[in-house]
Formats: structure tokens, C-alpha cells, sequence
């Protein structure tokens, strides 16, 4: 089943009761989301997890909810989805500072927004692969294939970084193939944090 089918579930089991059954859909969504770099739903994610432990673990709860925070400005596009969640959010928020105490929760709170997503989809309970120790240099591919890695690492499609480029869908698959090739990675996660990495040294 695909993370767009069981992100919503989640949710649907959140709002009936079945906390459980809900964080076990959105831990399978948030995996998938993950590893196609869709930081946006990555946050729903984060923060409906972040629901379902306010009951079990509200300390974690709060974290996840400022990380999920973090998420949605430094990554994510889709405002509407995040507007969706605020009603149910600022609920949860007033639920954990009520059991939490204001103090505790806003230490929770900005332990989460100081989180990297990786360590944030780790709070969430998210397998994340590791990041290669010393990453290839540039110089490994191509001038086209460094472009096309940026490209992916900015979260485009096959489809828009062929149309970016002003280069045919089949090439881009073929550049991706030989990046990961290359690398000797197996998704464009990998690659959209080589191109991080690389950017940061």
C-alpha cells in the first residue's frame, strides 16, 4: 500500500481512537516518504505521531511536535496540510501542557526544533540509512550529472528536472541511474544528502 493511502488511515484511526493502529500506519508512511524526499508529508507525519504518544510519552510528544515545526519551515510547500492539522495540534499542545506544565513542555518543544530531520524521522521511529562518512567529491560525475544530483536534491521529478534541463525524461533516468551508480547509492535520498553534505564542506 502506498504512503499516500496510509498517511490519511492514520489519521482516520487517530480520530476513532485507535492511537496504535495509527502510529503503525504513519511509521510505514513516514519510512516511504522519506525515502522519495517529500519532506512536507514527512512533517504530517512527524506530528501525528507526535498525537499519538501525547497520552503514552508526552515528554516525546512534545519534541515531536517542535520538530515536526522545524520540518514544515525549513522544508515543506504544502501549507494547506499543515493549516489541516493546526486544529487538531493546538488541541494536543494544550493536552501536554496541562499534563507537562508549561516549562517542561517548551524545553520538550525546542529540543524538537533543534532536531536535523534525520534525527527527527529517528524520534518518529523511522529506520533512516546511514550518510556515507566522507562523501564522494564533486568531481566524481559529470558536470550534467552534478546538476541533475542537485536537481533531485531539491526534491524535483525525473519529469520537471528533464523539463528544467531542456533534456528528454529518459536521459534524466539514465544521469539518476548513473549517479547512483556511481555513488554507490540506491535512492534519491542518498543523493539529495551527498549533495547536502557537500554543500555544507
Amino acid at each position: 500500500m502506498k504512503a499516500i493511502a496510509l498517511g490519511p488511515m492514520g489519521i482516520v484511526c487517530w480520530n476513532r481512537g485507535d492511537t496504535g493502529e495509527a502510529e503503525s500506519l504513519i511509521s510505514t508512511a513516514i519510512e516511504l516518504y522519506a525515502e522519495f524526499d517529500h519532506p512536507g508529508m514527512v512533517a504530517v507525519c512527524i506530528e501525528v505521531i507526535g498525537w499519538c504518544q501525547a497520552q503514552s510519552a508526552p515528554d516525546r510528544a512534545a519534541t515531536l511536535l517542535g520538530a515536526a515545526r522545524t520540518v514544515w519551515q525549513r522544508h515543506s510547500q504544502l501549507k494547506l496540510a499543515q493549516s489541516a492539522l493546526a486544529t487538531v495540534t493546538r488541541r494536543v499542545e494544550t493536552r501536554l501542557r496541562q499534563k507537562l506544565g508549561n516549562e517542561t513542555f517548551d524545553v520538550a518543544f525546542d529540543k524538537g526544533q533543534a532536531l536535523t530531520l534525520d534525527d527527527a524521522l529517528r524520534l518518529a521511529g523511522a529506520t533512516i540509512e546511514p550518510r556515507p562518512e566522507a562523501p564522494a567529491p564533486r568531481t566524481t560525475l559529470t558536470r550534467r550529472e552534478n546538476q541533475v544530483a542537485a536537481l533531485v536534491a531539491e526534491g524535483l521529478t525525473n519529469k520537471e528536472i528533464a523539463t528544467k534541463l531542456t533534456i528528454s525524461p529518459r536521459t534524466v533516468d539514465a544521469h539518476v541511474d548513473h549517479i547512483l551508480t556511481k555513488l554507490g547509492f540506491r535512492s534519491r535520498t542518498q543523493i539529495a544528502r551527498w549533495v547536502s553534505a557537500g554543500d555544507d564542506g
